[in-house]
């Protein structure tokens, strides 16, 4: 049942990040007449922040398998044509990027292991100089004893 909820709440986090990012992947700018499709590239930092999160909160890939489910739904739909309505992600160089870069973003994210957890303590941890147990040798050099 754990992985059923892990999936489901990936699933929306990426329809929940799959819609910004179809409008974000459009931005670009323009310098010395060469145009350079950084939202491309934000989107997709987006999205692979999104699954190592959700991944390392939740302690397993399903939540990250979850958002590329999510991403790859609401990109496929986003791009669509509805009726007279013209579709979000066209056919250009920087949704080529988009589209092709998230696939391969989402596959490695969903690969990776989940990361420990942050271990929190209300302890303040031992100073290193504490910690280390000094030592004047014989010539007087101090070393680690």
């Amino acid at each position: 049942m754990q992985k059923f909820s892990n999936m489901f709440v990936g699933l929306l986090a990426g329809l929940a990040l799959g819609i910004p990012c179809a409008f974000i992947q459009a931005d670009r700018i323009s310098i010395g007449g060469q145009v350079i499709p950084y939202g491309a590239l934000l989107a997709l930092a987006l999205i692979f922040v999104c699954q190592l999160w959700l991944a390392r909160s939740t302690q397993s890939r399903f939540s990250a398998i979850g958002v590329a489910l999510g991403w790859v739904l609401s990109t496929t739909l986003l791009g669509k044509q509805f009726g007279s309505y013209e579709a979000i992600i066209f056919a250009s160089s920087w949704s080529n990027i988009y589209v092709i870069g998230g696939a391969i973003v989402i596959g490695c994210a969903c690969t990776l292991p989940a990361l420990r957890p942050v271990i929190k303590s209300d302890e303040l941890p031992i100073p290193f100089t504490d910690g280390m147990k000094m030592q004047e040798s014989e010539d007087g050099e101090v070393g680690q004893g």
